[in-house]
């Protein structure tokens, strides 16, 4: 569709004032969000989009709707590794949106297991640059605040 593309490219702009705009608009509505949500999780099952970005746009866009809360259980109950990226934003997803709050700390836990070490001998499960650790860490540090406060 041709409203996700839109918010795909958004993803990968990271204008904030832009993410607000969407967020503030699909707050007043709770069809447009449940659209919005069906056709994020279609688009991500069909491009095999990783975790990272879905779990950031429905965050970013406030999707709390039931649809995003069972894909969250899903994907935080999942053994399947993932990325610090993907644990990071999984963290801040389910922490700004208040669901699944006590699973932030330990998705915390699993995604400070999988920080790049600084050794040479050693290697992550990604190739992680320091703007991806940066600003993974940053989510998990929100994430386990806005947790702690939601409880």
């Amino acid at each position: 569709s041709v409203g996700i593309a839109v918010l795909l490219d958004l993803a990968q702009a990271q204008d904030d004032i832009a993410w607000a705009l969407v967020r503030e608009s699909l707050q007043e509505s709770a069809v447009s969000r449940a659209a919005i949500s069906k056709q994020l999780l279609e688009l991500s099952v069909a491009t095999q989009s990783p975790c990272s970005r879905t779990a950031f746009i429905a965050g970013a866009l406030g999707l709390d709707d039931p649809s995003i809360r069972d894909w969250l259980g899903r994907r935080l109950s999942s053994p399947v590794d993932k990325t610090l990226a993907d644990l990071a934003n999984l963290a801040w997803c389910c922490a700004t949106l208040q669901l699944y709050v006590s699973s932030v700390l330990p998705c915390a836990q699993r995604a400070a297991a999988s920080l790049p070490s600084p050794s040479p001998e050693t290697s992550s499960n990604e190739p992680a640059t320091p703007s991806t650790v940066s600003s993974s860490l940053l989510r998990l540090a929100w994430a386990i605040l806005g947790a702690d406060g939601g409880r």
